[in-house]
């Protein structure tokens, strides 16, 4: 743990996920990283290692606010508090599609994903970013 603050990342992934990773761990910052594919973990995990960048990892569905504000704590007890939360779940392609195509269930889905599962990251982390008189989430 670092005087910097770390990284989180929420839905992390290859693409984003990994290049900020990758960007804020050279800085100095510890990464925590948050899927809900072991096997993305591990890849992800040992691709930053291979860039000289550690990362503690935490299995979570982020539609399962319980699951996610477990694995949040569980990062953040490993990699100390964080500075920065990237919120960066990628959605499912099959929602992408013409309005007319689009159901309820769809929108219901997409709403779970990119903005209700916002709301456990938001409530966990920002009360001790408030404490410290810093910190960022990126929505």
């Amino acid at each position: 743990m670092n005087e910097q603050g770390s990284l989180i990342v929420v839905g992390a992934g290859p693409g984003l996920g990994a290049a900020a990773a990758r960007r804020f761990g050279r800085h100095g910052h510890q990464v925590g990283l948050i899927a809900r594919t072991p096997a993305t973990l591990t890849a992800l995990a040992e691709d930053l290692r291979q860039d000289g960048v550690t990362a503690a990892t935490a299995t979570a569905d982020i539609t399962d606010t319980a699951a996610l504000q477990t694995a949040l704590g569980e990062v953040e007890a490993q990699v100390g508090a964080a500075e920065v939360v990237l919120f960066s779940p990628r959605p499912s392609l099959e929602w992408i599609k013409p309005m007319l195509e689009t159901g309820p269930d769809d929108i219901q889905h997409a709403v779970a994903l990119s903005v209700a599962a916002a709301a456990a990251p938001a409530q966990a982390l920002t009360p001790g970013m408030r404490r410290r008189g810093r910190g960022t989430r990126c929505p």
